[in-house]
């Protein structure tokens, strides 16, 4: 886990990669830059709800490249780049800190299922049909 503590969408949710399956590589690469900007988002909501001591936690937060490939379409979100790995993990995971309000453990995680309840991997469909003029599906 050389990048710390990622995440990984795709896996999340079977829905939109289900869908993603089916498309060609053109589409899917539409639908990878409509997942990207709604990654950004969950990023931003996930900062919002890190633990901020010092602030480097949550400056650590990163959307990487959105891959596509014949299995689906994936997005990394991560924590703690190097130097910050060990603290981003024990933040994350550790259930028994006492975060501020409005901040919490499991930070990211909570983000991306909130985007998945909200109805995220439908808009991340939504939002490519309507850039494209046509259904997906």
């Amino acid at each position: 886990m050389a990048d710390g503590l990622r995440m990984q969408v795709g896996t999340a949710n079977d829905a939109l990669n289900d869908i993603a399956k089916r498309l060609d590589l053109g589409l899917r690469t539409v639908l990878s830059e409509v997942l990207y900007d709604h990654m950004l988002d969950v990023m931003d909501r996930a900062k919002e709800l890190c633990p901020k001591e010092s602030g480097a936690l949550a400056a650590s937060g990163r959307v990487n490249k959105i891959r596509v490939n014949a299995n689906g379409i994936f997005a990394d979100l991560d924590f703690g780049v190097d130097p910050f790995i060990d603290y981003a993990l024990d933040q994350h995971e550790n259930l028994l800190y006492a975060h501020k309000d409005g901040e919490q453990a499991k930070f990211l995680e909570a983000a991306l299922l909130e985007w998945i309840s909200g109805g995220g991997p439908e808009e991340v469909i939504e939002d490519a049909e309507d850039y494209l003029g046509r259904t997906l599906v």
